[in-house]
């Protein structure tokens, strides 16, 4: 009986001290010579936010840092940062360990119980400047049930490198592939265009399901791979009240200015978006404003909005358009 009681006890304290990680992304930026800085952006539950996350380089270990965090109801999104200095030139692997991740994921069995992990490939010392790709999309896409989801996951280079974007399986903490792991869809109806970066999802059929992908961005530059970053991305199926997706869909027609933004909108568009509802969501897909567009020049009025990141989504012919905006 006391045994018992012991397990169970056990059982309870361990469910509390590990928090659940959603999505991740990692990236860097050369400081000096050998020396860049290394800096993870994790959604991870609110119960227990980390204060630091341990990295392993070619077998030699490292923390970075809780630099910030952003608490959007039940989810934290935790930016960590920390400099490393490389003992010479070459080539090196760093990878993150990210803790649990949530149970019920589709695409992952049992997914309560695999530890989470991403990767970073730099060639170090051969080329200067070698800054990763990066962008400040949000990690977490929705997209509503039997509609097609439209995402743009491209990012922008500062050194003015080629990228190449790939979907691979997602990850263990021991950097491995998951055994088991499926991708959300098959090719033609799930596919990632590898250069221009935008993923497209036709048409998800299972409402409430959530999904993980792991977003890989390689950078060449004079025909050689310089870098690769890995961005594990979450993806909830939402019924009928849901959005289509978190991302800056320019290239699909859409276009909001100014972006930022302070107290008003405006939507430019050649598509006839007369007479459609749009939606005003945060990043966590709640819904904060909705009406609908009388004109495609249409001015949305942003009154008591907080500073903060959101997404405009407004749907045409069973699609859903989003566009990330921020509001300062």
């Amino acid at each position: 009986m006391k045994l018992s009681i012991l397990v169970i006890l056990i059982m309870l304290i361990s469910a509390k001290v590990y928090s659940r990680t959603y999505a991740a992304s990692i990236s860097y930026k050369q400081t000096q010579s050998l020396t860049y800085e290394i800096n993870l952006l994790v959604y991870q539950d609110t119960f227990n936010i980390w204060t630091f996350v341990n990295l392993d380089i070619n077998g030699s270990y490292m923390t970075v840092n809780q630099k910030s965090v952003n608490i959007i109801g039940d989810v934290a999104i935790v930016s960590y940062t920390g400099s490393h200095t490389f003992a010479s030139s070459g080539n090196y692997t760093i990878l993150a360990d990210l803790g649990n991740r949530e149970g019920g994921i589709w695409n992952i069995p049992n997914s309560i119980n695999v530890l989470m992990g991403i990767k970073a490939e730099i060639t170090v010392g051969s080329f200067t400047p070698n800054n990763s790709a990066y962008d400040s999309i949000c990690l977490v896409d929705t997209v509503l049930v039997d509609s097609v989801l439209m995402v743009d996951l491209s990012m922008y280079d500062s050194d003015n490198d080629s990228l190449s974007y790939k979907l691979l399986p997602c990850r263990r903490d021991d950097g491995y592939f998951i055994n088991g792991y499926s991708f959300p869809g098959q090719y033609p109806n799930f596919q990632l265009d590898s250069i221009t970066g935008i993923l497209q999802w036709d048409s998800p059929s299972i409402e409430y399901a959530r999904y993980s992908i792991l977003l890989s961005v390689e950078e060449w530059r004079a025909g050689i791979m310089i870098s690769r970053t890995e961005h594990e991305r979450y993806i909830i199926i939402k019924g009928h009240s849901g959005i289509s997706n978190m991302a800056n869909n320019k290239s699909l027609g859409i276009d909001i200015f100014p972006n930022p933004a302070s107290e008003s909108l405006q939507i430019n568009t050649k598509l006839d978006i007369r007479n459609t509802n749009y939606q005003i969501f945060n990043v966590i897909g709640k819904s904060i404003k909705k009406g609908k567009i009388k004109d495609n020049d249409e001015r949305i009025y942003l009154k008591d909005f907080k500073p903060g990141v959101y997404i405009l989504s407004i749907m045409i012919d069973s699609k859903m358009f989003s566009q990330k905006f921020i509001v300062q």
